[in-house]
């Protein structure tokens, strides 16, 4: 009997195809200037099901135990790497820990926040103060946030508009409506009418101290620099009715342009040039005798944005990693049923509701907070080694 005749490549095994013809050249005579480019020889069995070509590496004797197909989403197939520890934590919770997905990063800046502490002399340090109960006093939460002072809220702001555009800009729409459900439109419009009715506050404040220089009328105020760019050296102290004027009618400009961006980066480039106009939304008061001057207090609007999307991502990281779950009817939840509570309440509540489930949720699991953090600091600091 005639032996089969067969072309194979000595790595992989793969076998070259060959016509039913008696014969087939498949040799090539090439020079180092040939100029034939890339030349693949046609296999014998060239399917595109990753699952075959696996099979093929496996026949050649090559071990594929850490192999598997895998189909794209647009329906191609691909050979994938097995990875111990990802396949475990699928498998345990249907969730992958990486700190670039879920912003697991909010979680540990809200722990840092809720947590009350109180100094004790005898102690000569900050202890966490506890509830009767012994649970965590998580009531300084609003006071820390306004510690942030009134820049704060405009940097926030701007920085997540810019992260919704980067997120628009790849096709990433499930993470886009999430930051987009706290940080918007609506939310720039309200935080820019806030400071305009908060500088016209200034102004009927001291509509009864007028004073005229030059045949200008003007009111004495320390600090008129931060509202106003470019004033002289002469004139600092001194605010102008007409400054004012241009200061109400740029505010109204900047925040036309913000009512018709139309595109996440129309809007991020619209709330970042009033910004950058504005001096007082980035001054705060670093000296004690500073406080006199203006320094407007956080839009109301924006504070529930901001306890809202805290809230709503720290949840979520609780119940995807850390084995928390709602309860109803004093009986736990599943993960998907508490996942899917979730995003009803942050669809139709209040950031000030959310803030409040989610520190009903760290009671209801028990969650030791301070251990966490302690956890925490060690795995950073043996990554560090």
């Amino acid at each position: 009997m005639k032996p089969t005749t067969k072309v194979v490549c000595p790595k992989c095994g793969a076998e070259i195809a060959i016509s039913e013809q008696e014969h087939v050249t498949i040799g090539l005579t090439i020079g180092a200037d040939s100029g034939l480019g890339v030349i693949e020889l046609p296999l014998a069995n060239n399917s595109k099901k990753a699952a075959d070509r696996i099979k093929q590496l496996e026949d050649a004797g090559i071990d594929v135990s850490s192999l598997f197909a895998m189909t794209k989403p647009d329906g191609g197939q691909v050979i994938a790497i097995r990875l111990d520890s990802v396949v475990t934590e699928i498998k345990g919770g249907g969730d992958v820990r990486s700190s670039h997905l879920f912003k697991q990063h909010v979680l540990a800046q809200m722990f840092k926040m809720l947590l009350t502490r109180t100094y004790v002399g005898k102690l000569n340090k900050y202890v966490t103060k506890q509830c009767p109960d012994g649970t965590y006093d998580m009531s300084s939460y609003t006071e820390r946030m306004k510690m942030f002072g009134y820049d704060y809220t405009w940097r926030v702001l701007v920085e997540e508009l810019g992260r919704q555009e980067s997120m628009f800009k790849h096709g990433d729409t499930k993470c886009f409506r999430e930051d987009n459900r706290w940080y918007n439109k609506e939310l720039a419009i309200a935080m820019i009418d806030d400071y305009f009715d908060q500088l016209k506050s200034l102004l009927h404040s001291h509509k009864t101290h007028l004073y005229k220089k030059t045949g200008e009328t003007y009111i004495c105020y320390s600090g008129a620099e931060k509202i106003l760019k470019g004033k002289k050296d002469s004139d600092y102290g001194y605010l102008y009715l007409n400054e004012f004027a241009q200061v109400f009618r740029a505010i109204k400009m900047y925040r036309e342009a913000i009512q018709k961006a139309t595109t996440p980066r129309a809007l991020y480039n619209a709330v970042k040039a009033f910004v950058m106009v504005m001096p007082t939304l980035y001054s705060s008061p670093s000296k004690l005798e500073d406080r006199k001057q203006f320094i407007p207090h956080q839009c109301k609007e924006w504070q529930d944005a901001y306890k809202g999307y805290g809230a709503f991502f720290s949840m979520q990281n609780l119940i995807r990693f850390h084995r928390c779950v709602f309860f109803e009817n004093r009986k736990r939840m599943t993960k998907e049923a508490s996942l899917k509570k979730l995003d009803s309440m942050a669809a139709k509540e209040t950031g000030w509701y959310l803030l409040g489930a989610l520190k009903q949720l760290i009671v209801d699991n028990k969650i030791d907070i301070e251990a966490k953090q302690k956890e925490w600091k060690e795995k950073k600091l043996a990554n560090r080694k």
